[in-house]
């Protein structure tokens, strides 16, 4: 795809506790992929991918971030600029649930303060130690949606980006047209008119 034909060109941030599985999300998004061995991230990584939405040609810069606390600082430098952020925790280990809110504190010191957001529970093929209205519940106190995925099997995945292109195509056309955090708006309704936050 030549830069020429991009009609919007997004960057994508996702952050989260080591382990979660970002890498793995991404991986399956872009490759189709579960690579059941998979090294860490060693401070940021980052791939394009090119996606089609409602007719209009969209490129991703996604970039993957390590969750080692000895990379934070390298990493911070990587939230401005961001059109969205994903925050991933692993549903069958509370304690990346609970550091959510040390992401989410820490993403507000340094992206934008309309940045697009979204809470996803990774793992969901798995006992959980974590539920589904649990989640739901501090996504609905952070002000933003919650997704279950599963990047081994392949459930909500595509959703994901798919969803937050299409949220942030929205954002970008009716600009100055909505005052008070219009990605929240447009959420809400794409969330109460599907029951759940997908394509």
């Amino acid at each position: 795809m030549r830069a020429s034909d991009v009609n919007f060109k997004f960057k994508i941030v996702i952050v989260g506790d080591s382990s979660v599985g970002k890498s793995s999300i991404i991986r399956r998004f872009v490759s189709h992929e579960f690579p059941e061995v998979l090294k860490s991230t060693v401070g940021v990584d980052f791939i394009v991918q090119n996606l089609t939405v409602d007719g209009l040609s969209v490129k991703l810069q996604i970039w993957d971030t390590a969750g080692q606390e000895r990379f934070r600082t390298i990493i911070t430098g990587y939230y401005r600029g961001a059109d969205a952020v994903i925050f991933v925790f692993d549903k069958t280990l509370r304690d990346t649930f609970d550091h959510i809110d040390e992401w989410v504190y820490e993403v507000s010191q340094y992206a934008a303060e309309d940045v697009l957001r979204i809470l996803v529970g990774n793992k969901s093929d798995m006992q959980a130690d974590v539920s589904v209205s649990e989640a739901q519940n501090k996504a609905n106190l952070i002000g933003i949606q919650y997704i279950d995925t599963s990047a081994k099997s392949d459930i909500n995945v595509s959703c994901i980006f798919y969803s937050i292109a299409r949220e942030l195509i929205n954002k970008a056309k009716t600009k100055g047209s909505i005052s008070k955090s219009p990605e929240k708006i447009l959420l809400q309704t794409e969330f109460n008119k599907n029951k759940s936050w997908c394509c």
